[in-house]
């Protein structure tokens, strides 16, 4: 049974911008959606580990990402690559050492009131705390 549930399609940006930069919102958007739809398939997330996908997710959600949408589809994707399967298990110490709980505890904070999305944001994190 395919644990991993967590897909980008499933999911629309409520505010999408443009920008021209190579770091822009889109651009980072997109690249965190391919690397959680990548990591829904049970196997792959070593590989991703391995070559740099999830500090390149971390990148985009401590430093780069503006938007909430954008933190949300990278916790998703970091989440995708703690479900436990047996490709997984060696990724939590390499996760650890890459700084995956100061991005998790990076990722909710913005000034109140909370929207929808920081909420599902705030469950995402949550899940992953409860992984570590």
């Amino acid at each position: 049974a395919n644990e991993q549930n967590y897909t980008a399609e499933e999911e629309k940006d409520p505010a999408p911008k443009d920008h021209d930069s190579s770091y822009s919102e889109e651009n980072q958007l997109y690249c965190a959606k391919a690397l959680c739809n990548l990591g829904c398939h049970i196997g792959s997330e070593q590989r991703i580990v391995e070559q740099g996908g999830a500090y390149t997710l971390m990148m985009i959600c401590m430093l780069r990402a503006g938007n909430q949408f954008t933190k949300q589809v990278c916790a998703k994707a970091l989440l995708n690559l703690l479900i436990p399967s047996s490709a997984a298990a060696g990724n939590l110490e390499k996760l650890v050492n890459e700084d995956l709980v100061q991005a998790t505890s990076a990722l909710p904070k913005k000034p109140l009131p909370p929207k929808n999305d920081d909420e599902k944001l705030l469950r995402v994190c949550a899940e992953i705390f409860c992984l570590l």
